[in-house]
């Protein structure tokens, strides 16, 4: 591991290398003072190997001393030539960076949301690292879960399937709707944190797409959907009435809901489907579908 005191000035090479630098999912990114967001990232000298420039200059621009091995993502041309090597780390710390002059802002995003405009060079990295699954403690499956390539999925899946069978009796195809369970609350989870919501999710069984109870601030899905549209226009017009509930206080937003629906009633209407708060809450989902999509 380099140490800040290593660090001294080099001649630099016309080759690059950075860390991707990942943490519950999330990756650390850094804007640069050209208005680009990418990795920390910058020139190898000529007495470095990539892993060691990597190192430093992950080190140099946000002050952090790795403590975990990082490994080797792909490689990218530089259009001034040179090669740029990437770099990946799945990191047990969400650590602070302290950035240099050549970077304005930082943060962790969500790999599958990553900020615009985004360095293209890195984006390969997302394809080179596996996210924790639930089949992280099958027998025979030990790494399934480290850094697997898209490309290897296919020649690991009947390898796959046997330990699977032989470690639980069940078969992938039964598996299935666990794996999508999973995937769905986790995007649902990271949709509501993007609102500045702390609303609690339950994925249940039911005929209704999706459900919020304000005197919990509970939002409850279903273990899966027809497509992601459908998914996400739910997803949403639930965080639209958790918005509305939020803004109001919990009292008198169960107060106005239930006026909406007794008015709704009196006219000869449904008291839910054609609550006003459900329609604001449509709205607002369509409203927002596309930024998602």
């Amino acid at each position: 591991m380099i140490k800040l005191k290593q660090i001294v000035e080099g001649k630099d090479s016309k080759d690059a290398a950075g860390i991707a630098y990942f943490f519950d999912n999330h990756m650390l990114c850094c804007l640069t003072s050209e208005g680009r967001w990418g990795i920390p990232k910058g020139h190898i000298h000529i007495d470095e190997t990539p892993e060691e420039g990597a190192y430093r200059e992950f080190t140099e621009e946000t002050q952090i001393i790795l403590n975990k091995p990082i490994e080797f993502s792909h490689k990218a041309k530089k259009k001034s030539g040179g090669d740029f090597h990437v770099f990946m780390c799945d990191g047990n710390k969400r650590f602070i960076p302290r950035l240099n002059h050549e970077h304005m802002d930082w943060g962790y995003f969500p790999i599958r949301n990553l900020p615009t405009p985004f360095d293209k060079r890195v984006i390969k990295v997302i394809d080179n690292i596996s996210e924790a699954s639930v089949t992280s403690n099958i027998q025979g499956m030990k790494g399934a879960t480290g850094f697997i390539k898209p490309t290897d999925w296919e020649a690991k899946r009947k390898s796959l399937e046997k330990a699977i069978l032989k470690s639980t009796g069940y078969t992938m195809l039964k598996m299935k709707p666990l794996l999508e369970r999973v995937d769905f609350q986790d995007e649902a989870s990271e949709i509501i944190k993007a609102y500045g919501l702390k609303s609690k999710l339950k994925i249940g069984r039911g005929k209704d797409f999706g459900e919020y109870v304000p005197e919990k601030d509970l939002i409850t899905m279903r273990p899966s959907y027809k497509s992601i549209k459908e998914f996400l226009l739910t997803i949403l017009h639930e965080i639209g009435h958790a918005l509305d509930a939020k803004r109001l206080g919990v009292k008198k937003y169960i107060k106005k809901y239930t006026q909406a629906g007794t008015m709704a009633n009196y006219k000869g209407l449904d008291p839910h489907d054609d609550n006003k708060w459900e329609e604001k809450a449509e709205k607002f989902a369509r409203k927002e579908l596309s930024k998602w999509l």
